[in-house]
């Protein structure tokens, strides 16, 4: 009987049981993970990442959408923008002038149909911007919003 005791203890520490293991933490580092797969584009990870509940997509003063701006993933900007958390306007409207000065198009159009993105921030710097770098449907939009 004693070694039927032995058994079951042995049994209740293995490795396999599920209610001492502990979970992977996605908010690791401030949500890092997330903005490490957004600045180096893997937008599949993204999108695993965003859909569990733990992950604050709207990190780091919203560093996410910025990062994400700047690198053109207009999916993940419109996923982004979904979630009440984030605001593209933070830190001056910088997810906007990222994605002017680097002619992402539609990045540009998902921003600016956010009523909270002043395209005419700074001085209308954007619009110098699209102009300086010659992004002519980007100029038509700013002068449109």
């Amino acid at each position: 009987m004693d070694s039927d005791k032995g058994a079951a203890k042995s049994n209740a520490n293995s490795p396999n049981d599920a209610t001492k293991r502990r979970k992977v933490d996605p908010t690791l580092g401030n949500s890092k993970l997330l903005v490490d797969a957004i600045k180096n584009k893997k937008d599949d990870v993204v999108m695993v990442l965003l859909k569990d509940g733990r992950v604050d997509p709207a990190t780091d003063s919203n560093l996410p959408i910025r990062a994400a701006s700047e690198r053109g993933l207009d999916e993940v900007v419109e996923i982004l923008l979904k979630d009440k958390r984030v605001d593209p306007s933070t830190h001056d409207g910088y997810a906007l002038r990222y994605a002017c000065s680097n002619g992402h198009t539609e990045v540009v159009r998902l921003l600016l149909q956010d009523e909270r993105v002043d395209p005419a921030a700074s001085d209308d710097k954007l619009l110098q911007i699209a102009c300086e770098y010659g992004y002519s449907e980007i100029v038509e939009m700013l002068l449109d919003a």
